[in-house]
């Protein structure tokens, strides 16, 4: 039976160049949030895949994750997926809260 589950990977949610795998700009993310909208695809945390992989007659779903918890999630995709009533998965690396981290360089000062 096919799995109607896509799981999308996103970096950085900026506006600046990053030459960095998963990035996009907060004005293509919020297309990109409009169209799983449209196409009435449910956001889950990844979490809560082995409970949808358990249910019959599952309906279209995609896990939106974010690798580091960086600020530019906080600032520009958080609000957009709050505005819509999306969840997203954030996987952050405890040991470099509060500091840089070292493969990190691309990132905005701060």
């Amino acid at each position: 039976m096919k799995i109607p589950l896509r799981i999308f990977a996103f970096h950085h949610v900026c506006n600046h160049f990053l030459p960095s795998v998963g990035r996009v700009s907060p004005q293509k993310f919020d297309y990109f949030l409009s169209q799983i909208a449209k196409r009435k695809i449910s956001t889950l945390q990844l979490k809560d895949v082995p409970n949808l992989l358990m249910k019959k007659g599952r309906v279209p779903c995609a896990v939106l994750t974010f690798d580091d918890g960086l600020r530019c999630f906080f600032e520009h995709a958080f609000p957009l997926l709050t505005d819509r009533g999306m969840e997203a998965t954030v996987f952050i690396p405890t040991f470099h809260v509060g500091k840089r981290a070292s493969w990190d360089y691309y990132s905005y000062p701060g």
